[in-house]
């Protein structure tokens, strides 16, 4: 982070990858349960996707928890606090495959939209180490 920060910018960082943090978590535990849940036709291969992305989405989620630690903050780890932060909607109750992975698809996107929105403070702060964790995940997913 650059030297022209001052406190008020890094409460707004850690803000920021505390919001994510909670959002990667709570999505990667959607989707393995989700994947726990699907039957039928394609149940396999769909809860093998499924498990793929909660793996990417906790890495990502330690990843942000790690940035945050180094620029001093705390971020969330109660699952209680996780979901309360989140802004990813709850996933209904549903066992069809493809209906889980559309469901699962849209609420993935909606967090990489969000934070490739959120690489502009850090960006503009100076802070490119967390600007590229908040591209990171967008990137893999074009």
């Amino acid at each position: 982070m650059s030297a022209h920060c001052d406190g008020t910018d890094r409460i707004r960082l850690l803000a920021l990858l505390d919001r994510r943090v909670a959002d990667a978590l709570n999505l990667g535990a959607q989707a393995r349960h989700a994947g726990w849940n699907v039957d039928g036709a394609g149940a396999g291969a769909s809860a093998v996707r499924l498990a793929a992305l909660a793996a990417r989405l906790l890495v990502h989620a330690e990843l942000l928890a790690d940035r945050s630690i180094a620029l001093g903050g705390a971020p969330c780890a109660t699952p209680e606090r996780v979901f309360a932060r989140s802004c990813i909607p709850p996933l209904a109750d549903e066992s069809d495959p493809r209906v889980v992975e559309a469901m699962v698809a849209r609420r993935r996107q909606r967090y990489v939209d969000v934070l490739a929105a959120d690489a502009e403070l850090p960006r503009d702060l100076g802070d490119e180490p967390t600007a590229r964790l908040c591209l990171e995940l967008p990137a893999s997913a074009r």
